[in-house]
């Protein structure tokens, strides 16, 4: 049976706040919801405390995240497609304003989040990038490109299930910003996209959540999809678009004179402009410390 929307989530070791986000989802036809673990001991469905009807399956867990939202693409029925991550959920609003654009003609609709920290409840800054690309885009069509192309996440955006088969577009499985190249090439190839300000997603910060982890496997795997994610855009005219890489060689430089000179000779290999947006840097600098300041209990190095 076709189904309006596909729920993906990639699942490791959190079943408490999966139950949090299944039941975050109203019971629907129209709603199909795939879980698919990637526990490297698998989860049952007596280890998930919901009643909400839902398809469990599995993949590799060496494979990640990545990995596990392909195998979810692979069976999903639905006309559209919304990947929400195990440890977040969605907002009351969320689904009555999915409903709107079912029948529309636009390939991504882009939605409002709001960033919170797990353990206090208290607003995090996770979404506030996001957020801005979407008011950017309200006070001037020209923004469109930056929503499309610097929308880095998967999840608070419907995205046409047809759009991902006519492209061949998938997430890398590697251990980090396996969403990276999906969003760009989602958005560099959408037909028609809409931004809706309606919060249909709450994104949480959790101690030692991927996205915090500042190990350098973790930094040279983010590394090596932003350096695909500029050749992509520069193989595609949109050369304007790359984003610098400086970041990781910085994290490189203060981890070891070894990684330091490995990352500097790959992004000389791929010709990168490791100077792009230098006039930005110093800012960037302050409002990554002063992140990484506020974050600094949920950073694991």
């Amino acid at each position: 049976i076709d189904m309006e929307i596909s729920v993906i989530i990639p699942h490791r070791n959190s079943t408490s706040t999966l139950s949090r986000l299944l039941d975050s989802i109203p019971y629907d036809d129209d709603v199909e919801v795939i879980v698919v673990d990637n526990s490297v001991i698998k989860v049952c469905r007596d280890d998930i405390c919901s009643k909400r009807k839902y398809t469990l399956i599995y993949s590799d867990p060496n494979k990640g995240a990545g990995c596990a939202r392909n195998v979810g693409l692979s069976i999903a029925s639905g006309k559209w497609v919304f990947f929400a991550d195990a440890d977040d959920y969605f907002s009351a609003e969320a689904f009555l304003s999915f409903q709107k654009y079912y029948s529309s003609a636009n390939e991504i609709v882009f939605f409002k989040s709001r960033g919170i920290y797990d353990d206090t409840g208290e607003p995090s800054q996770r979404s506030d990038h996001y957020n801005r690309l979407i008011d950017e885009f309200v006070e001037d069509d020209s923004k469109e490109i930056n929503l499309r192309l610097l929308f880095s996440v998967p999840w608070a955006k419907l995205i046409k299930k047809d759009l991902i088969d006519r492209h061949n577009i998938s997430f890398e499985e590697i251990l980090a910003s396996n969403d990276i190249n999906f969003s760009v090439k989602t958005g560099y190839y959408a037909k028609k996209v809409a931004r809706d300000n309606t919060v249909v997603y709450i994104v949480t910060t959790n101690r030692g959540s991927l996205t915090n982890r500042k190990d350098i496997n973790t930094i040279r795997s983010r590394y090596s999809a932003y350096i695909r994610r500029n050749r992509f855009l520069k193989e595609n005219g949109l050369g304007s678009m790359q984003q610098s890489v400086m970041y990781f060689i910085y994290i490189a430089f203060q981890s070891s004179p070894k990684h330091f000179l490995s990352f500097l000779a790959e992004a000389i290999r791929e010709r990168q402009n490791i100077f792009i947006g230098y006039s930005k840097w110093l800012m960037s600098f302050i409002s990554s410390r002063n992140k990484e300041n506020t974050d600094k209990k949920y950073i694991v190095k």
